[in-house]
């Protein structure tokens, strides 16, 4: 097996338990800047402030959706 097919195939196994999009709430105290989140299954906001699309503008309660620590919209019902 090549090089690149072998180290590919490891990537993809050190993937297997990790998910790649998180469900979340912006804070509901959110004002403005970069918002804090309360992820499914927790009870408060982290600590850690939380980058966002361009295409999206944070408000205090929305739905979103996070891929690797980054915002990337809300969720529609």
């Amino acid at each position: 097996m090549p090089k690149l097919d072998i180290e590919f195939t490891q990537m993809l196994d050190g993937m297997k338990n990790k998910k790649t999009a998180k469900f979340a709430t912006i804070d509901p105290n959110y004002v403005t800047g970069k918002p804090c989140l309360v992820f499914d299954g927790e009870l408060t906001p982290t600590i850690k402030t939380f980058v966002y699309l361009a295409s999206y503008t944070p408000v205090a309660n929305d739905r979103v959706m996070v891929i690797q620590d980054v915002i990337v919209g809300k969720i529609m019902n």
